[in-house]
């Protein structure tokens, strides 16, 4: 389908351009010139304040951008949403990775449809039937928390500790 689906974009895309709303200039940032020497090597970055995000005019600038791109983007906002649905249709939501042996154990992670992060568990090792184990579920750590990220997992050689 998506090969199908592919030309069809590129029309619509062309079309779309064509259509795009360029008749108010995007906001431009302040420039607000800042030294920023590091080893005696002067720079000078005029949109140093632009990373300071809980500066009101940080926020209020980006907000002016995103309005922007949507007024500009609105032709497409169609052909973007078939690209959605058919990029997120082909995603297996419920899947699992191939178990990894270690010690006697075997270690997998997999994820559930509806839930944002990855669960990682182990059974155990030669036994038919073994009940999982869950040794991390993401999702249950990020609750109440606007984004999470596990930066690095690794098992001990005991198989005791992560």
């Amino acid at each position: 389908m998506l090969s199908r689906l592919l030309p069809a974009a590129l029309l619509m895309t062309t079309a779309a351009i064509a259509a795009f709303d360029l008749s108010a200039p995007p906001p431009l940032a302040e420039k607000r010139p800042k030294d920023v020497t590091v080893h005696g090597d002067k720079r000078v970055d005029d949109y140093f304040w632009l990373r300071q995000r809980n500066d009101p005019a940080v926020r209020s600038h980006l907000e002016a951008e995103n309005a922007y791109t949507e007024r500009v983007m609105a032709a497409t906002k169609p052909l973007r949403e078939t690209l959605f649905k058919e990029l997120r249709g082909r995603i297996k939501e419920t899947d699992r990775s191939a178990p990894a042996p270690h010690g006697g154990w075997l270690y997998y992670s997999r994820t559930e449809e509806g839930k944002q992060y990855k669960i990682y568990a182990r059974m155990r090792r030669g036994v038919a039937d073994a009940p999982e184990e869950v040794l991390v579920d993401l999702n249950q750590l990020a609750e109440g928390r606007a984004f999470l990220a596990l930066g690095d997992y690794d098992i001990s050689d005991d198989d005791h500790l992560l």
